[in-house]
């Protein structure tokens, strides 16, 4: 019910009244259940996660109890987070899809092309103001795989 407070690390409250609050979790409650069920640990121990959980019903981000299920391992995921975090309407439903897909073990050697061919052509296609625009850390770790990617196809080059 704490007004929004950009000030605060973790922005503050929603800022509804008690009612509104009240009616936002009875409405919501079969998502809460659910939220219950699937990471209540997570839920009681890291407070960060629970004020956006909080903020994801508020803002009807969940449109199913598949896509609640996942919100904590979303949280967890570097890859799903941003997406989970996004202002799209179907952000869970992109979440949920993007660790299902992640989730899957790259059976093949086929399957391993494919992936790195998407990759490569996602990073040929970004531009310079783009990548300039990534997190300093982002760009680290880019170059960290470059290089390691570049140790290993020499030592696999080498047998």
């Amino acid at each position: 019910m704490e007004k929004v407070d950009p000030g605060d690390e973790n922005g503050g409250g929603i800022g509804l009244t008690e009612h509104e609050a009240q009616t936002l979790a009875a409405k919501n409650y079969q998502y809460f259940n659910e939220a219950q069920k699937s990471f209540y640990e997570p839920m009681m121990t890291d407070a960060e996660f629970k004020i956006q959980f909080f903020r994801w019903i508020h803002k009807g981000k969940f449109k199913s109890f598949p896509e609640v299920r996942i919100a904590h391992k979303a949280w967890k995921d570097p890859e799903a987070k941003p997406i989970l975090m996004s202002e799209d309407p179907d952000a869970a439903k992109a979440a949920k899809a993007t660790l299902e897909y992640n989730d899957r073990v790259v059976q093949t050697t086929g399957e391993a092309v494919g992936r790195i061919d998407a990759f490569v052509k996602f990073l040929k296609n970004l531009k310079s103001d783009e990548i300039k625009s990534l997190p300093t850390a982002t760009r680290e770790k880019l170059k960290e795989a470059i290089a390691l990617l570049s140790k290993m196809s020499d030592a696999a080059n080498k047998k």
